[in-house]
């Protein structure tokens, strides 16, 4: 090495660890930029000549994969322009290569996590924060690593590292958390069978959607706490949904634009009227003494294809019969999850 790229690499190592930080750093932002730039660009220039939905979710994609292909082609271009900068003659690839490949690995620990694990809302929150705290932390620590003296030069791998341990631990405690959640919703969920025996009533037309998974999601309509599942029936052209909620809620605050009035009650509960303040769609409840409640849709309107009349959704209800988990699969065939 001449004198002038030695002085020139001591220099880097003693005066400027914040530089070699910063630089990887300044690439993966900045190609990141040009490339949402360009896709969205090209997303919004396709999708003006689209001239149905299926075109504009080509438009999307082609948009999205050309940003991603110019966003990596742009930061390896940058990294190597910063290497250039920050190295000698000779030691430039190597920072380049380890950049990319502790690039590789975080993004393999985040893809074992995602399979193997199902963190909770606020762990997924959390592992993204620290997902790209070592995303980011990559190109400093390697910089710093060849570049840097002193402790920066000894804390900066290992920093990364320790943030990845950090979102797997977090990853693992959200994981057990959200199996409990999964659990208590499974647990408070009012599955319910007619006369407590079958999940096929003895109505004249009424026919079961036979699906073997029952998806307990979060609520949508009536409800915006829990969870809500659904046994689906059709009869004739007409289709009508048993849903199941963990939480009903309080009919004195609908929520979603429903009204909420009393319609009397039966041995299991009090029964409650659902309407939608801008179409004719609603639902008889049945709220049981935990909160939690079953409902059937009602026809109020000839013109709509599901729902049954009142009378019927209160005679449907009545049958209805309260039943844990395990009796509940075993007679339906049917295992609830909570995706």
């Amino acid at each position: 090495m001449s004198y002038g790229l030695q002085e020139r690499a001591e220099d880097v190592r003693a005066r400027r660890p914040w530089v070699l930080g910063a630089a990887p750093v300044l690439a993966l932002v900045t190609a990141a930029a040009v490339g949402t730039v360009v896709g969205g660009v090209l997303a919004y220039l396709l999708a003006t000549n689209a001239h149905d939905r299926w075109s504009d979710i080509g438009a999307y994609l082609i948009g999205t994969l050309i940003g991603v292909v110019v966003g990596v082609v742009g930061y390896v271009a940058a990294l190597i322009f910063a290497a250039g900068r920050m190295f000698p003659a000779g030691r430039r690839a190597v920072p380049v290569v380890l950049t990319l490949l502790g690039h590789a690995v975080v993004g393999g620990v985040v893809s074992v996590l995602g399979v193997v694990l199902r963190p909770t809302e606020a762990g997924e929150a959390a592992i993204a924060v620290l997902v790209a705290l070592a995303a980011l932390g990559c190109g400093p620590a390697v910089f710093l690593r060849f570049g840097a003296t002193g402790r920066a030069r000894r804390v900066a791998v290992p920093a990364v590292a320790v943030i990845l341990a950090v979102t797997s631990v977090v990853a693992v405690v959200a994981h057990v958390a959200r199996r409990a959640d999964d659990a208590r919703v499974l647990a408070q969920m009012p599955f319910v069978l007619f006369g407590g025996d079958t999940a096929d009533p003895a109505y004249p037309g009424w026919q079961r959607d036979r699906s073997t998974e029952m998806l307990l999601w979060r609520p949508y309509d009536l409800s915006e706490r829990g969870r809500q599942g659904d046994l689906k029936y059709s009869i004739g052209s007409q289709t009508v949904a048993l849903t199941m909620y963990t939480e009903v809620g309080d009919c004195a605050t609908p929520v979603n634009q429903y009204t909420c009035a009393a319609a009397g009650s039966l041995p299991a509960g009090q029964l409650r009227l659902y309407r939608l303040s801008y179409a004719p769609e609603a639902a008889l409840v049945l709220v049981f003494q935990d909160g939690s409640g079953v409902s059937v849709e009602v026809n109020t309107d000839s013109r709509l294809s599901s729902g049954i009349d009142l009378e019927q959704a209160r005679g449907v209800l009545g049958d209805l019969r309260r039943v844990n988990r395990a009796r509940f699969e075993e007679r339906t065939g049917i295992r609830p999850t909570v995706p």
